[in-house]
This record gives C-alpha cells, structure tokens and sequence, in this order.
C-alpha cells in the first residue's frame, strides 16, 4: 500500500543507483547468474543503496527475461535469477523500503527490424513478472527502453499476470524535436502509447542525456501526462574505451541535476549507470535540505 500511496498522491522518491557497475567494483561481470552465485554481493549493494537513503530498491533483473537469456546465457536459469533477485532486494529491504521488480529489454527487434513477435515478447514479460509478483514484489519498472512499443508488450504481459502498478521509463537520446527516444519516438508518442497501455507512472532513464539535460525531458512529460514522473539519469555521458563504458560526474553535480529534475516535475528520483551510493547519498542530503 505504501507504494501505491506514493503514486497516487505523488509523493517523493528517492531510487537507488545502478547495480552492474557497483557489482564490477566488486570483482564480478554484471549480467547472467550473479544473484544465484554472489547472493552476499547483491545483497551488499542493495544495502548500500538503503543505507545512503534510497526509498525504491531495484531488483537485480533488469536483463532476466526468457528471451534476452536465450540469446546469451545458454546455461543460465533465468526463472532462478528472478525468484532470488526478488527474494534478495525483499530480504534487504524489511519493512523499511520499496522493492519492484526491475525489467528491460529483450535485447531483440520487433518487425519489421527483427524477427520477435509482438506475442513473443508479451509472454516473455508475463513469464518474468509472474516470478517477481509471487516472490512479493510490491510493484514493476519497466525501464531503459528505446522501442515504445516494447515497452507496451512489457506493460501488457505484466498486466496480464498481475495487477500491481507499472512505472514504464523510456531511455532518451536528444532533447530536440519533443525529446526523441533512441528509437526515435517522442515523448508526446511515449506517453501517450504507455498511459494506454495502463502504465502507473511515466519515466526517463539511462540515454544520451545529462541530469540537467534530463531536466527537459521531466518538463516536457510534466506537460503531457497527470502520472507521476521518475527521472533515473547516467552519472553524465559515458566515455568509452573499446566496449566499456566509464562516467565520471560526481556526487555533487548528480545530486543538483536531480534537484532541476524535481523542479521540472519529476517526484521519484534516482541513478542509472555510474551512479554510486554517494550520489544517491547526496541526493538524499539535497532532498533533505529542501523539505
């Protein structure tokens, strides 16, 4: 009820910051068994992340779905890795915060680009969300997409199984021309395909943006939608070296770009990659001072 109370009244908060990069630090690759084989490890970052004041607390299963590890980990139990992803955040978090099942894409292209079906992916998204809500899950994020209607499969595969609210997030690559997807969809096309689609609350996340560059994003959603706003912002641009990726906006900078974020709309908050529990921390400190 707490979460939903949050929605419905748009109430602040704060989310944790990004799980892969913080796992790596840690000596581990992000992505396949981690939560089956380094329980202790997630459970780790999960509790930095409520101790530095986060409110939402991700689930690490952002890639678990039957289809993207189909395509990768040919060994790997993707049921597994949903059940003790949530069992893990749920056991870390108590009574003292809010757990959702945290799902993205399939990795794979819808028609006329790839070779999925529309079908497909619905009942990918059901099979993974039907795992997260019996594990206890109080709700789902549907996050980093760059194809809207992926994200409109994943919202409909989870309400086909559940009946728990759906925050769906959009990963943006410009500000220009209505703030255009990576995919090439506007804001204006992304809100309203997923308030169709019967999402709870409307996002931005991950992307080509900066927190400040976010900013517009929240207003321009701000402007088309009454649902609540959740803006997850990269730690600045990545900079890249062969296939890895390193961002290096620190904890202040982040924390204040979030606050222009709030000023524009947004009422839940929180990091995507290079984020760390500092910036999360800073955030909190910021959030605090406001009131």
């Amino acid at each position: 009820m707490q979460w939903n109370n949050a929605l419905a009244n748009k109430s602040f908060r704060l989310f944790d910051g990004a799980m892969g990069s913080e796992l790596m630090k840690r000596g581990l690759k992000a992505g396949g068994p981690v939560n089956r084989e380094h329980r202790s490890l997630v459970e780790q970052v999960h509790q930095s992340y409520l101790e530095a004041g986060a409110h939402v607390i991700l689930t690490n299963t952002l890639t678990a779905n039957p289809i993207y590890y189909s395509q990768h980990y040919s060994s790997a139990s993707w049921q597994e890795e949903n059940l003790i992803g949530a069992e893990l955040a749920l056991g870390v978090c108590g009574l003292r915060g809010t757990v959702l099942g945290d799902m993205g894409p399939t990795g794979q292209m819808l028609p006329p680009f790839g070779t999925f079906s529309e079908e497909q992916f619905v009942e990918a998204y059901a099979q993974q969300a039907a795992i997260l809500a019996k594990a206890g899950v109080h709700g789902f994020l549907v996050e980093t997409m760059m194809d809207v209607q992926e994200a409109v499969c994943a919202i409909e595969g989870i309400r086909s199984v559940s009946s728990l609210p759906v925050v769906a997030s959009m990963a943006y690559a410009t500000t220009a021309k209505g703030c255009r997807t990576m995919m090439g969809h506007t804001a204006k096309q992304a809100v309203e395909a997923l308030e169709e689609a019967g999402a709870a609350g409307i996002g931005a996340n991950c992307g080509d943006l900066t927190p400040i560059e976010m900013a517009y994003v929240a207003a321009a959603l701000d402007e088309l939608t009454d649902l609540p706003i959740l803006v997850q912002p990269n730690a600045g641009r990545p900079h890249v070296q062969g296939d890895h990726a390193t961002y290096s906006m620190g904890p202040q900078d982040f924390a204040e770009g979030l606050m222009e974020c709030i000023q524009q709309g947004a009422v839940f908050v929180g990091g995507c990659c290079g984020t760390t529990p500092d910036h999360i921390r800073r955030t909190a400190a910021l959030l605090g001072r406001r009131g």
